[in-house]
């Protein structure tokens, strides 16, 4: 008489993503075994991730609106009884910056740009040509 036994395995193992900034996205993480493995992402070797990502139930973590500081490696871990598997994933962002899109405090953040550091709007001012005398400024 031959038992199969269902080994842990993913059933998709998560690829590198490119997400786009300001968009909804989802990696995909599904696993199976001889008895039902819990999936958990990580970042950075934690599983805080921040408000506007969370794992939904079938395995996937989900980006409500993507982020530029959401680049970076995560690792899907698969465990059960049998013991545990893992995928390493490469997440990057890219787009354009808008800062005008969701600029929402109620949503738990302020928009999908980095903040800015100031910028000088003008080359002549009180009739002194910055051009000319700071180079490097401008």
């Amino acid at each position: 008489m031959c038992l199969a036994t269902e080994r842990l395995k993913f059933l998709e193992v998560p690829d590198n993503a490119t997400l786009h900034l300001g968009s909804s996205e989802s990696i995909v993480c599904r696993a199976d075994g001889k008895t039902r493995p819990r999936v958990r992402w990580y970042r950075d070797g934690q599983s805080a991730m921040p408000e506007h990502v969370s794992q939904t139930r079938d395995g996937s973590l989900y980006f409500n609106v993507v982020e530029s500081g959401d680049a970076g490696v995560y690792v899907c871990v698969a465990t059960n009884d049998e013991g545990s598997i893992n995928a390493t994933v490469r997440v990057d962002v890219v787009g354009e910056c808008n800062p005008y899109s969701v600029a929402s405090p109620a949503m738990g953040h302020w928009g999908t740009c980095p903040p800015r550091l100031p910028t000088i709007s003008f080359l002549v001012h009180f009739g002194v040509n910055l051009r000319a005398n700071y180079p490097s400024i401008v």
